[in-house]
């Protein structure tokens, strides 16, 4: 089986890059800037363990931004690879 980063361009994986930025940057359901209006419009809101569920939620854009974190690092591998197989 050929090995993949043979196939794999830099432009390929600045592109995926590229694609990762523009929806961190985006003001969408998934993006960071929704943690601030998350967090408030519990606090303004009604119920109780309002400390316990703003945890929660901390928690998954923690979790969120630590996958993130993962996949530059995976992009980094496979930029490395790339400039590797082409110098061989």
């Amino acid at each position: 089986m050929e090995n993949i980063t043979n196939k794999l361009t830099e432009r390929d994986i600045f592109e995926q890059v590229v694609a990762l930025q523009k929806q961190l940057a985006e003001n969408n359901n998934f993006s960071l800037h929704r943690l601030d209006e998350t967090i408030s419009s519990l606090c303004f809101g009604e119920g109780e363990n309002k400390v316990e569920q703003i945890s929660e939620i901390c928690n998954v854009f923690s979790q969120r931004e630590h996958n993130i974190r993962l996949l530059i690092d995976f992009y980094n591998k496979m930029y490395d690879d790339v400039k590797k197989n082409q110098n061989n």
